[in-house]
């Protein structure tokens, strides 16, 4: 029997779905789940075929388990299509859609490999520092060396201090690989992806373009390098209005408050600011799906099924119809003079007591009863109220 009791250990071990982990999360970043999209946060598990989006002003780490990172920024959209031990065996293949991604991959094992898919080329990477656009395609290298091919016989080869464009001519795609200083930095990536994506330049006007926008940014760079650091290459960290919010949400979650932030904007000022609520508002719910799982262990589990679906379905019932109290905490708005457009930034809490009403009006509806709901939610209440006074 131990035998038995071994080896079925060891056959779950090897069915085990691979996983990647959340490790840092700006601003709205969501996975797609059953047709919707679920707010990601930190230490949050993913798995293969997961798809993850970003928001404006967003992004998202991911660790993969043989240790790379992944850095999903602003405006993206990337599947996990493989993740090594899974599907795809001793390789993680990882899929830009949308946007661009930065990556920082670990030195392969021997048999091991580790590709980035877009819908123009695939880029093997054997371990190195760089990123990849998915349209325009382009790709940069920090350090190390990758190999990228578009389905045709020619492979291209990218080394630490260049960047690959691929560019249409006459139709089909050809490739012009610069020597760019700045080549694989994130930043630099998004400075230059209208220029990449110009497709009326000349070669040669496209050549000087991004020549000139090389040497631009590292003008800039050198203007915002933190004065008396010697160390090269240390920049000062230039956070944006999400990413104050997001530090204040994190702290009230801690506090077992439940947070959501939105991002609205419009050539309306209220209108910009009612759009950023309502996506916070969103957020919240979303959030909440993940938190009622958790409730479910603590209050339900040793019920039937159908006891269970009831008491979900209730407690989203009753808070939904409260998700409009949510109390705004704080907004920031800023204006863009040249589009006239206002971006608002919000972030809203949700009344602790509102879940524990919702979970106490469930119960009672299945016919039980959990003294302890009261003394789980009696702190977070407390802390709810002291935010409230202080606003």
């Amino acid at each position: 029997m131990r035998y038995l009791v071994l080896a079925l250990a060891f056959v779950s071990l090897a069915f085990a779905a691979p996983t990647a982990k959340v490790v840092s999360v700006v601003g709205g970043v969501h996975k797609e789940k059953k047709d919707q999209w679920v707010p990601l946060r930190v230490s949050v598990k993913v798995f293969e075929k997961d798809m993850i989006k970003t928001e404006i002003e967003s992004n998202a780490d991911i660790k993969l388990q043989d240790g790379s990172i992944i850095r999903i920024p602003e405006s993206a959209k990337v599947e996990l299509t493989n993740l090594k031990g899974g599907e795809g065996g001793p390789q993680s293949v990882i899929t830009v859609k949308e946007g661009m991604i930065s990556f920082n991959v670990e030195k392969q094992k021997p048999g091991e490999k580790f590709f980035l898919k877009t819908g123009t080329a695939v880029v093997s990477i054997r371990g190195t520092e760089g990123v990849v656009s998915a349209y325009p395609f382009f790709t940069g290298l920090k350090s190390g060396k990758i190999e990228v091919n578009d389905g045709s016989a020619e492979t291209h080869t990218v080394d630490a201090g260049e960047t690959l464009f691929a560019r249409k001519n006459e139709g089909k795609a050809s490739f012009v690989k610069l020597k760019l200083k700045n080549s694989g930095k994130s930043e630099f990536a998004s400075h230059i992806r209208k220029i990449a994506a110009n497709e009326k330049m000349s070669i040669k006007e496209f050549i000087k373009a991004l020549n000139d926008a090389d040497r631009q940014f590292e003008k800039e760079e050198l203007k915002i390098k933190i004065k008396g650091n010697q160390e090269k290459g240390v920049y000062k960290t230039i956070e944006t209005p999400a990413d104050d919010l997001e530090k204040m949400g994190q702290g009230y979650l801690e506090k077992g408050i439940l947070y959501g932030i939105g991002i609205g904007e419009a050539t309306d000022e209220i209108a910009s600011r009612t759009q950023s609520m309502g996506e916070a508002r969103t957020q919240i719910a979303q959030t909440l799906q993940t938190q009622i799982l958790r409730y479910k262990e603590q209050y339900v589990k040793n019920m039937a099924d159908s006891a269970q679906r009831i008491w979900e379905e209730k407690v989203n019932a009753y808070t939904e119809k409260e998700l409009s109290g949510a109390s705004d905490i704080k907004n920031v708005q800023l204006f863009n003079k040249k589009s006239g457009r206002f971006r608002t930034y919000s972030l809203l809490i949700l009344n602790p007591r509102v879940v524990q009403k919702a979970i106490q009006a469930a119960l009672s509806d299945i016919g039980q009863d959990d003294s302890s709901v009261e003394s789980h939610f009696e702190q977070p209440i407390e802390e709810y109220k002291k935010i409230i006074e202080q606003r």
